[in-house]
């Protein structure tokens, strides 16, 4: 079975499984509502999904030594923002070393990856613990990184959905509000930094509580 295809099935899954959890305990769900909101994640993440790669700018790591040198096997050379460096020197080396530690039976306190060792566990690039890594385990490095950024996509689009449906608002509706936060500047740029796995889950701790506090 090749990579995309697995990646592309457990996110199915995954997705399936939730929403027929929501179906039964939340709210209904039409086919068509349930139907989107599984596609709608892979608008910016699903070709790298299905072909089993790296959603990022992985391309940025050949544009300073060591890898300069074999940029010429790149077909894309230009790099339009240098904060993009983050995700690929920081944020994702950082989250797979947690990942190495967690698939090794090891709690990850430190990154012996960086120098003689830098704190890991209490920094937030890492997050080993959070629902998207663990989910993300069985995976291989580039499959893990890309499902979790469309899980994040995923979860934003369906806990805003739900926030909206609790407070009156038509299916139909309140799947285009989904999309636009999900899909919102905001998510789509930083999601390979933490603070966008925050935001991502954000309304999850709302679509009960909000309209609880308008009644």
């Amino acid at each position: 079975m090749s990579g995309g295809l697995l990646t592309t099935g457990y996110y199915l899954l995954l997705c399936v499984f939730l929403l027929l959890l929501v179906h039964r305990l939340l709210c209904r769900l039409s086919i068509f509502i349930a139907s989107a909101l599984v596609l709608i994640p892979l608008l910016p993440t699903g070709r790298s999904l299905v072909t089993g790669g790296f959603h990022g700018a992985l391309n940025a790591t050949y544009s300073t030594p060591p890898l300069l040198a074999q940029s010429w096997r790149l077909e894309e050379t230009g790099y339009q923002n240098g904060n993009l460096h983050d995700v690929t020197t920081l944020m994702f080396p950082s989250w797979q070393v947690s990942r190495e530690a967690l698939r090794a039976g090891r709690v990850p306190f430190l990154n012996h990856a960086n120098g003689m060792g830098e704190l890991l566990l209490a920094a937030q690039e890492a997050v080993p613990f959070h629902l998207f890594t663990l989910l993300a385990l069985p995976l291989s490095a580039a499959q893990s990184w890309t499902l979790a950024l469309t899980l994040k996509f995923f979860f934003a689009i369906l806990f805003t959905f739900l926030l909206l449906r609790e407070l009156g608002v038509r299916e139909e509706i309140a799947l285009f509000g989904g999309s636009v936060y999900g899909l919102s500047t905001f998510l789509l740029f930083w999601n390979g930094w933490t603070m966008a796995t925050v935001f991502s889950t954000a309304s999850s701790g709302s679509f009960g509580v909000v309209p609880m506090a308008l009644r």
